[in-house]
């Protein structure tokens, strides 16, 4: 069976654990949905590229090896924790710091607590975990205009090393909205995905491997009871629109993909090997959180508050059942 002259189906050709054509576009519509990447055409005549074309006619291949790359179930035994931001004296020029009746509350400390609970209780049931940090300082010093950046690289370089088959990276929701109206209260977990049209050309095959290599069949099940165990845990709902500062900078409104769940194209997600999740947990600059995280960052790391623990939990509580399970 053929699709274009000199290309191949994969029903008769390949293995059954590769996609045919027509469900690797299906993947790429929903982890495309402003059509900004070449749709797959069918496979080349050794069936060793699948041939993609955009609308220019502009061709792009990619191995079949690389659709494999995380299609293949295998039991998670090495998890990656990145406690997102820096905190400490960087919360401010990170802009990752609100004042809450005289006291500082700064993302970078909260997320850190959050991932030192976890990962103790990982440990605990036998998985292997990595801490992208465990301070509130840089991995590398750099000027304040490039730390963010430096920062992104330098834990990326860490995952690759490492090479997890999860990665969770944590962090603390906050809004421009009204801190008081219950809208900008939330959970929200991010799944690679959704590029915008100025990042393509930078991005172009780096976009195309990463929505192809079968990591979000798998992330978008784990996502979806993280969000179940989260919002039972902290007593929040799951959010439906994205209303974080992002949507204001750029004049983009990103639609949940269901609730709670989003795609972004972030660059965490997008470096980290395997299935990945960006977790956004309580609004810490909304009243109803505020007080609590206030004090949660003046505790001492190794004497979590009651929110950072049932934040921790609600994570927990959705990755347990995977240390011996195939995900």
């Amino acid at each position: 069976m053929t699709t274009l002259e000199g290309m191949v189906t994969m029903e008769e050709e390949f293995e059954p654990d590769v996609p045919s054509p027509d469900q690797l576009s299906a993947e790429l519509a929903t982890l495309d949905p402003l059509a900004v990447l070449p749709r797959p055409r069918g496979f080349s005549a050794d069936g060793a590229h699948l041939c993609l074309a955009d609308a220019d006619g502009i061709e792009t291949e990619l191995s079949r090896a690389s659709l494999l790359t995380h299609r293949r179930r295998k039991c998670i035994k090495k998890i990656a924790l990145d406690p997102g931001h820096i905190g400490g004296a960087h919360a401010r020029s990170e802009d990752r710091s609100w004042s809450w009746s005289g006291q500082e509350i700064r993302e970078g400390d909260l997320n850190l607590r959050v991932a030192l609970h976890l990962e103790r209780r990982l440990l605990d049931l036998g998985f292997e975990v990595l801490l992208t940090r465990r301070s509130a300082e840089p991995l590398f010093t750099a000027p304040p205009q490039d730390l963010a950046t430096r920062e992104l690289e330098a834990r990326a370089g860490l995952l690759e090393a490492f090479r997890p088959d999860l990665t969770l990276s944590l962090h603390h929701n906050a809004t421009d909205l009204c801190p008081w109206i219950e809208k900008s209260l939330g959970i929200m977990v991010f799944l690679f995905g959704h590029p915008l049209p100025e990042e393509v050309p930078l991005q172009r095959e780096e976009l195309l491997h990463r929505m192809l290599d079968g990591s979000h069949a798998r992330a978008l099940p784990l996502g979806r009871t993280v969000v179940a165990t989260l919002c039972r845990r902290l007593g929040l709902p799951p959010c439906t629109d994205h209303l974080h500062r992002f949507t204001a900078a750029t004049g983009r409104r990103f639609s949940a993909l269901e609730p709670g769940i989003f795609l972004r194209n972030l660059s965490v997600l997008r470096h980290a090997p395997g299935p990945a999740l960006l977790v956004e947990g309580p609004t810490m600059n909304h009243c109803a959180e505020a007080a609590a995280l206030a004090e949660a960052c003046a505790r001492p790391l190794e004497d979590p508050h009651p929110r950072i623990v049932q934040y921790a939990e609600g994570l927990y509580e959705a990755l347990a059942p995977l240390s011996d399970t195939p995900a």
